[in-house]
């Protein structure tokens, strides 16, 4: 008997922005130990800025399989027309948010405009077709320019304890700037599983 429990996510956004004169100041902020120890599935999406696109995709794949493996993808757009704010932006991650968390975890961070960013993960276990890097590189980020956003200042940061004994499947998005693509693939097939 198979479970296949496939998911497959298209997520499409078009953003535009409209001319102003102001200069902005935007921050995401997750501190402490906000998530400090928690387990499972925890999907992170931290924007500062304008006009971005985020994601953390999943498969899950059970039993004896026939044919291809299901494949996480994301199709992701994101435009500026280059007369937007000036921005200030900071993302950060800090002190032990996410400090002893266990289990699939990603974390998408950006600060500035018009980037894309998706971490997809597939897991099979027991039989089919293994998941390819092919399947994987398939699915990708897409940000169209029309322009520069000039006087844009911004950054993203981990701090060092952030992580700290954290275990399981970890990724992890960046963006600093403008009109970043970003995606983090994984395709694990095992065989056989013992859960103890």
């Amino acid at each position: 008997m198979k479970a296949v429990i496939p998911v497959l996510l298209t997520l499409l956004l078009v953003a535009t922005t409209a001319p102003a004169k102001e200069v902005r100041s935007d921050s995401t902020r997750l501190v402490d130990q906000a998530l400090g120890g928690a387990t499972g599935i925890i999907g992170i999406n931290m924007a500062a800025g304008s006009n971005n696109v985020q994601g953390n995709m999943h498969a899950l794949i059970l039993g004896d399989s026939q044919g291809p493996s299901p494949v996480a993808a994301v199709e992701q757009r994101a435009a500026v027309d280059g007369h937007g704010d000036r921005t200030r932006a900071l993302d950060l991650i800090g002190g032990a948010a996410l400090g002893g968390a266990s289990g699939l975890i990603g974390v998408n961070q950006t600060a500035g405009s018009s980037n894309t960013q998706a971490n997809l993960a597939t897991i099979e276990i027991g039989g089919g077709a293994p998941v390819s890097l092919a399947d994987l590189e398939s699915a990708r980020g897409q940000p169209a320019r029309h322009g520069s956003s000039a006087g844009e200042s911004s950054a993203d940061v981990i701090q060092g304890q952030a992580l700290a004994n954290s275990s399981g499947l970890v990724q992890i998005s960046q963006s600093a700037g403008s009109g970043n693509s970003i995606r983090n693939s994984i395709g694990v097939s095992l065989t056989t599983m013992e859960i103890y």
